[in-house]
C-alpha cells in the first residue's frame, strides 16, 4: 500500500496542477492519512509550504481533518501518487558518503 511511506510530520514533494492547468512541483508537511468522507480510497491531506497554493484550511465539507497553521489556503488533499518523501539533505550526504566508503573499500580488495 503507497499510503504506508506517508506519516504525519513527514516533508515531502507534491506535484499537481495548478490553477491553471500547469504541473508545478510544492513542497509541504503531511498532516493527515487516511480517509475521508468525500472520497473514495485514502488521501494525504498536506499543508503547503506556499500558503496562497493550497484550496481550504485542513476542513472539507463541515469536517476538519487536520490545521493548518500558514492560513486558510495552504492545505490540499491528494492521492499517493503525486506524493513522494524529500530527503533531509543531511541523511543524503550520509548515504552518499556511506556509499563512497563501501565502495573505496570494496575497490582496494
Amino acid at each position: 500500500n503507497p499510503m504506508n511511506q506517508f506519516k504525519i510530520g513527514d516533508r515531502v514533494n507534491v506535484n499537481r496542477k495548478n490553477n491553471a492547468g500547469k504541473h508545478k512541483n510544492y513542497t509541504g508537511v503531511v498532516q493527515f492519512v487516511g480517509t475521508t468522507k468525500f472520497a473514495k480510497g485514502e488521501v494525504i491531506g498536506v499543508e503547503l509550504d506556499d500558503a496562497d497554493a493550497g484550496s481550504h484550511d485542513g476542513s472539507k465539507n463541515g469536517t476538519r481533518y487536520f490545521e493548518c497553521a500558514r492560513g486558510p489556503h495552504a492545505g490540499i488533499f491528494v492521492r499517493a501518487d503525486v506524493v513522494s518523501l524529500r530527503v533531509p539533505m543531511e541523511d543524503l550526504y550520509s548515504q552518499v558518503r556511506g556509499l563512497l566508503f563501501t565502495c573505496m573499500v570494496d575497490c582496494a580488495n
